[in-house]
């Protein structure tokens, strides 16, 4: 999964797409970079989503998953506008019984 839109509702959808293609009672994990407005491609802008936990949090639980995040700090030099890598897990829940 990639914010690479600065658009909530393109963010969410992509979460629902990644949530989509895992069975239920599987497992859901990654991690994206934090806090950035978008990057360059060359002299291309990327829009971003500026993630944080509650942004990310939020958009699983849309898609019916529960995360986990946790905050990772980068050095400075990584790259500007970032402030840490957020790595999420949780587990999709299994389909109720008709």
């Amino acid at each position: 999964m990639d914010a690479n839109t600065d658009n909530l509702s393109d963010l969410e959808k992509e979460v629902q797409a990644v949530v989509d293609i895992v069975k239920p009672g599987g497992l859901v994990a990654g991690a994206v970079m934090a806090g950035s407005t978008g990057s360059y491609i060359g002299k291309c802008l990327l829009p971003g989503v500026p993630l944080n936990e509650e942004t990310l949090k939020k958009a699983f639980e849309k898609a019916g998953v529960r995360i986990i995040v946790s905050r990772l700090k980068t050095p400075p030099q990584l790259r500007e506008g970032y402030d840490g890598i957020l790595v999420y897990y949780g587990i999709k829940p299994e389909k109720e019984a008709a």
